[in-house]
């Protein structure tokens, strides 16, 4: 995914994204209208809905209008329940719909819409349901809404039947 935040390259993800730079009134009457209230930022969707204990899983949150604001809030935020859990987050292009349950988004595929994507997950010490949150500018005092991430204990494969197979694969493990 490419990075909106920098502009200037430089990171393994980050490259230069046309823009319309907003003038100082219309930053200004941007932030009037979030802080007030009437321009609010609701989450609809997150990708993946959740990860292994240990953390660092990227996730991707997708609300609308969040193009509006990139200009107006250059740090957003995620919370993964506690405020000891908070981590950085970048705007990046994406797929305007989530994919599919099994799928992954394609790497070519058309990224015409903007999300905020959570830095690596911070550790969990259970496997439990937790809301994420997303800030604009960093208080969470302007949070709107939270979606369920589900934290869950990693599988350590023991063992696998049959332990061989045809070179032709098919077999079922």
């Amino acid at each position: 995914m490419q990075k909106l935040k920098d502009g200037q390259g430089g990171g393994a993800g980050a490259a230069n994204v046309n823009k319309q730079s907003m003038s100082s009134f219309e930053l200004e009457d941007v932030k009037a209208r979030y802080e007030k209230g009437t321009y609010k930022l609701i989450i609809d969707s997150i990708t993946p809905r959740g990860g292994p204990t240990y953390g660092a899983t990227r996730v991707t949150i997708r609300a609308e209008g969040i193009a509006a604001l990139v200009d107006a809030y250059p740090e957003p935020r995620c919370k993964f329940g506690s405020n000891s859990k908070i981590v950085e987050a970048d705007y990046v292009k994406c797929s305007t719909a989530p994919a599919g349950f099994y799928a992954k988004e394609k790497a070519g595929g058309a990224k015409s819409d903007t999300c905020i994507q959570c830095e690596a997950a911070p550790k969990s010490d259970t496997a439990e349901i937790i809301p994420l949150t997303v800030s604009l500018t960093g208080k969470f005092d302007d949070t709107q809404s939270s979606h369920p991430y589900r934290y869950y204990e990693p599988l350590v494969v023991k063992g696998i039947y049959p332990r061989y197979g045809p070179k032709d694969g098919d077999s079922v493990i």
